[in-house]
């Protein structure tokens, strides 16, 4: 499991929470590319959407939207 300090930037938090969701439903039997809902919240929307946005985009876009 990766680590993620305060020091981070929004897009390394959210690549770290991507991989670890990832990897909680392929044990429970389940891929990011099914139907899943995520409810995201972060602290600063100015600061950290945009970032949050395009790992969101290069993980979890290709899988589309249901």
């Amino acid at each position: 499991m990766r680590r993620v300090t305060p020091n981070y930037d929004i897009k390394a938090q959210t690549r770290a929470v991507v991989d670890n969701i990832a990897r909680i439903l392929e044990e429970a039997g389940s891929l990011l590319g099914e139907r899943n809902d995520v409810t995201s919240f972060l602290v600063d929307m100015d600061r950290d959407f945009k970032g949050y946005n395009e790992v969101w985009a290069e993980t979890l876009g290709k899988f589309g939207t249901y």
